[in-house]
């Protein structure tokens, strides 16, 4: 009879790996994130949200000394208004975790795949997740709709997809110190969508996108939610 020897190290990982459901917060400035209701942008500019989802992918925990685990074949989409904003986590090893990384929007190779592939309540599934192109193929990755309240005359609308494969968004934040993965939550800073590095006028570009060649306005965008992410030790 032949019996498989595994590395300590391996065996460790295999017991020790769980689940963490990671919360993921979404404020505005400095208060919690509303829809269908006016809210301030840092250049006195006010906007209206009808819609926020997005796709989560390819997420990775690095240790202080930068070797890192990546959570293969997890996919998640979060709509705030539907009250999905966890990342549910699995077979996650224990230990102590300096950064995660993740990206907002799924790689090529998944991006071109049939999406009929996915079953149901699949993140991927476009009946779940509503944020498949079928007109073009592949996915949006970000999907922000809402508009400015009018001061006179007629409300303007906005409404960005973002997606394709050039506008992959990769996302690094540190996580809390002497924190465990269970006790922290992610922030999604969505003003910085506007307020982020590329200032942004909420009708710039005609306050439409669909990401298509040559357009510069979702780029802007990316390069924003780049930086509209951090991590936090839960309040108690």
């Amino acid at each position: 009879m032949w019996f498989m020897v595994l590395a300590p190290w391996l065996l460790a990982n295999i017991a020790s790996a769980g689940e963490v459901a990671l919360p993921v917060r979404h404020s505005f400035g400095l208060q919690q994130l509303r829809f269908h209701e006016p809210l301030v942008l840092t250049t006195g500019s006010l906007v209206e949200l009808s819609r926020l989802e997005y796709l989560i992918s390819n997420v990775r925990l690095v240790r202080a000394d930068g070797s890192s685990v990546t959570l293969v074949d997890q996919y998640f989409h979060l709509n705030p208004l539907e009250e999905k904003s966890s990342l549910n986590l699995e077979k996650v090893p224990d230990g102590t975790w300096h950064e995660l990384v993740f990206d907002v929007g799924v790689s090529k190779e998944t991006n071109h795949l049939d999406p009929a592939r996915w079953p149901a309540n699949h993140a991927l599934n476009p009946l779940e997740c509503n944020l498949h192109w079928s007109w073009q193929g592949g996915y949006v990755f970000m999907a922000i709709e809402g508009s400015v309240p009018p001061d006179k005359g007629v409300r303007q609308t906005f409404l960005y997809h973002v997606g394709t494969d050039s506008n992959l968004a990769n996302i690094c934040v540190g996580l809390p110190a002497d924190t465990p993965l269970a006790q922290t939550e992610i922030i999604f800073h969505v003003d910085r969508i506007w307020n982020g590095p590329s200032k942004l006028s909420p009708l710039e570009g005609g306050g439409l996108t669909h990401s298509a060649a040559g357009d510069t306005l979702a780029p802007r965008i990316v390069r924003n939610v780049q930086r509209s992410f951090e991590a936090r030790k839960r309040a108690p």
